[in-house]
């Protein structure tokens, strides 16, 4: 298993443990990688900087998941929610649709290290 992608496993599962300063420094080192800057995305979010993470989907080539679009209606609602403090009355959702795309492309990642 490559450095990368056992960094990138790592700060996967640190985000989930809420670890996000950890996960973040982990996946800085690999800026510019679609699963790391996934990964940005979500921890953003976390810390309530919708903005940035709104810019690091973008850098994914993708606008925020579109389960979070459907709680939220577009982007400027999630951004006005977040807040407000009212992403919390949908965290179960957003922590569960927000892995999808990370966890996607670790799985590619991985596909292609074991090749």
């Amino acid at each position: 298993m490559s450095t990368k992608l056992k960094d990138l496993l790592a700060s996967f599962n640190t985000i989930d443990s809420q670890d996000l300063s950890r996960a973040h420094a982990v996946v800085r080192n690999w800026e510019g990688d679609t699963a790391a800057d996934s990964l940005d995305a979500v921890i953003h979010r976390r810390e309530g900087d919708v903005s940035n993470s709104l810019y690091r989907w973008q850098r994914v080539g993708q606008a925020a998941p579109a389960e979070l679009l459907k709680v939220y209606g577009n982007e400027t609602e999630l951004t006005n929610a977040v807040r407000l403090g009212k992403q919390k009355e949908h965290l179960d959702q957003i922590q569960n649709c927000e892995f999808l795309a990370p966890r996607a492309y670790l799985q590619r990642l991985a596909e292609q290290d074991g090749k």
